[in-house]
């Protein structure tokens, strides 16, 4: 692996603000195309990609604004993680969010500013690029790992050439509006990948998570270790 990809990959965090530029969408094309070359079991490459932009992406934030705004309850078309969480789960998940909040300056009892917070997710950060991951209905455990690797390349292909995202299970959040939107995907909606230029000036834009020491989940076995 050269050392470019292992800085992309170093470098790699979750964009929330974007200019309004428009992406060169025909280098959008070729990250999507290099993507494809992810592994995936047999070769069945389970996923299907819709991108959505400009008008049509427009239609899809002013149905979601509307139905958060609306209080209609999220009804994502699988569960994330397992309820209750494992206790070192909920714990790195809960230090996301409390430092995700500091650095935004919403306190504990500002629900008005935590309400807004919700709300930026089904804008998309205003991204001008939203890419939805999809795959069947009858998918298993590891037709989700091979999207997952596909997820990633595209991620990482998106950085090579300057734009950055942000993985949303948010963006499926209502699937029966998003399938109004996107009626060539499979029936499983995995979920979204905004993507745009960064702005770099944006505070939200410095907030980086921390990682958990390498010494606690990576284990070596062999001679002369």
């Amino acid at each position: 692996m050269n050392n470019r990809v292992l800085k992309l990959m170093e470098e790699r965090t979750s964009v929330r603000a974007y200019l309004s530029q428009q992406p060169h969408w025909a280098q959008v094309r070729q990250a999507v195309e290099a993507s494809a070359r992810a592994a995936s079991s047999k070769n069945i490459q389970p996923w299907t990609l819709e991108l959505l932009r400009e008008e049509a992406l427009s239609a899809l934030r002013h149905d979601y604004l509307k139905a958060f705004d609306e209080g209609i309850k999220p009804n994502p078309p699988y569960q994330y993680a397992p309820q209750p969480m494992p206790d070192q789960w909920r714990a790195l998940a809960r230090e996301c969010g409390y430092d995700l909040f500091e650095h935004k300056g919403i306190l504990r009892d500002d629900y008005e500013a935590r309400r807004a917070h919700d709300r930026e997710n089904f804008e998309f950060f205003q991204a001008p690029g939203l890419f939805i991951l999809s795959t069947r209905a009858d998918a298993e455990r590891g037709n989700f790992l091979d999207c997952g690797m596909f997820l990633q390349n595209l991620i990482l292909a998106l950085e090579s050439i300057g734009l950055g995202s942000c993985p949303q299970f948010s963006a499926v959040a209502y699937p029966e509006i998003l399938r109004k939107h996107c009626p060539e995907a499979d029936e499983l909606f995995v979920c979204g990948l905004s993507f745009g230029i960064p702005d770099q000036q944006a505070h939200i834009n410095t907030f980086r998570t921390t990682r958990r020491p390498v010494q606690d989940w990576f284990h070596e076995y062999g001679d002369n270790i």
